[in-house]
């Protein structure tokens, strides 16, 4: 017992094959639509199609690049001109030269010595603020050595006024011992 299917294609509005299928509910469980073209009725579930006078069994329906490589032509379904496919073919990026190995040294040298100008600056940045830090204790130990001189100067006062008294205090008691002998 041999099994007939029904083979169609389907287009896009620009009449690309854009896919092929036949009605085996299997194989195609999306089935087959209204729009999709009637191409013969013959074989098994695998699509077959009849292009440029010769038999496809489940051909590619488009190339590397995603270019539809299939028309149709009323019923019959054709292979599309290079010029057809070429015009289907995005334009591709303008590749810019490959730079030289002179020209790749020179930019590794540019980022390595621009790394290296930046950790210089960040050094010296950090030497002017040790340097600020040295001068900001130096001033310190200039102002406590001038404290140290004024507490000196005061505490050799104190103890001139300390002798003062105490002389001003014997005086007194020898005043106080002679009157009182009188």
């Amino acid at each position: 017992m041999s099994i007939n299917n029904k083979h169609f294609i389907r287009v896009d509005e620009h009449n690309r094959v854009i896919a092929g299928l036949t009605d085996d509910i299997v194989a195609y469980p999306d089935g087959v639509r209204d729009s999709d073209i009637f191409t013969h009725e013959s074989g098994g579930w695998i699509f077959e199609m009849l292009v440029d006078d010769k038999w496809l069994a489940n051909p590619l329906l488009t190339n590397d690049d995603g270019i539809y490589l299939y028309k149709c032509d009323g019923e019959i379904s054709v292979s599309r001109t290079q010029d057809e496919i070429d015009a289907d073919t995005p334009p591709q990026p303008e590749l810019l030269p490959s730079p030289s190995a002179e020209q790749m040294l020179a930019a590794l040298m540019r980022g390595y010595l621009g790394e290296a100008q930046e950790d210089t600056e960040l050094r010296l940045e950090q030497i002017e603020q040790i340097g600020r830090n040295i001068k900001a204790a130096e001033e310190a130990v200039e102002a406590v050595e001038q404290m140290r001189i004024l507490v000196d100067e005061q505490s050799q006062q104190l103890l001139r006024s300390r002798e003062l008294l105490d002389s001003v205090a014997i005086a007194e008691e020898g005043l106080t011992l002679k009157e009182g002998s009188k």
